[in-house]
């Protein structure tokens, strides 16, 4: 394992490897549990918190052997730990694991999808702004004063967004897309290309369109990502109290 594929804060899945069979997961008996990567002690050892199944902290057991996936800004991969240590710090529960297995890349549904309602701003890009190849040169070039529409975020991952609109777009139009990951945040702005565009069922005047992120970089993903979490962290806390 290279120390830099990881970061602290990357969400990691764990199974217990006699749960898995031909990789598939007996899921009623052995669920998959969510934690973080506390610590990155070497190229062969990690420090993960203990996970919670509900309001209860699930303590993993010395000795046994667990799946994991860890969800990082360049995909998501998966290998198998062995536990070899439990302790408490700055009162979290923390389990020290081996890595018992090279790391894999899962293909799977591009990162951690996030169902929140959120405010996004946004602006159809010309032809001329698409051939630019990065976001920052996209706004470095946009005019003082240039006008964005408002619509509303229903759900938002590492690699794109679904949004409500009053307007259709054509498969393969690009938007620029700014909000905020925070109140007291700068703006974060992501350019975006349309994989679908379909009114809804409900309001026929508003649309639902599905975007992908484009011109991204690792740094604004991994920012995006964490944010997802951390929000994640915080609905799973306030369904615990």
């Amino acid at each position: 394992m290279s120390p830099d594929m990881f970061k602290i804060g990357n969400k990691v899945e764990i199974v217990r490897s006699s749960a898995v069979h031909n990789g598939i997961v007996d899921d009623k008996k052995n669920p998959v549990l969510v934690s973080q990567i506390y610590e990155i002690t070497d190229s062969d050892h990690l420090q993960l918190e203990m996970p919670f199944r509900g309001t209860e902290i699930v303590l993993l057991d010395i000795g046994i052997r667990y799946n994991i996936c860890i969800y990082t800004s360049h995909g998501l991969f998966k290998c198998m730990v062995q536990v070899t240590d439990r302790f408490k710090t700055e009162n979290r529960y923390i389990a020290a694991v081996e890595v018992k297995s090279a790391f894999k890349r899962v293909q799977r549904r591009e990162y951690f999808r996030l169902e929140k309602l959120f405010e996004v701003k946004y602006r159809r890009l010309m032809d001329y702004e698409t051939d630019k190849s990065s976001t920052e040169e996209i706004l470095n070039f946009e005019e003082i004063g240039t006008e964005y529409k408002s619509a509303v975020a229903v759900d938002l991952s590492g690699g794109g967004a679904r949004l409500i609109m009053n307007e259709r777009f054509t498969l393969k139009d690009t938007l620029m897309l700014r909000f905020k990951i925070a109140p007291e945040s700068d703006d974060i702005n992501f350019a975006a290309t349309v994989v679908s565009s379909t009114p809804m069922k409900m309001d026929s005047t508003q649309y639902e369109n599905r975007v992908k992120f484009i011109k991204l970089r690792e740094s604004q993903r991994e920012k995006l990502i964490r944010y997802i979490f951390e929000e994640e962290r915080k609905m799973r806390f306030k369904e615990k109290s």
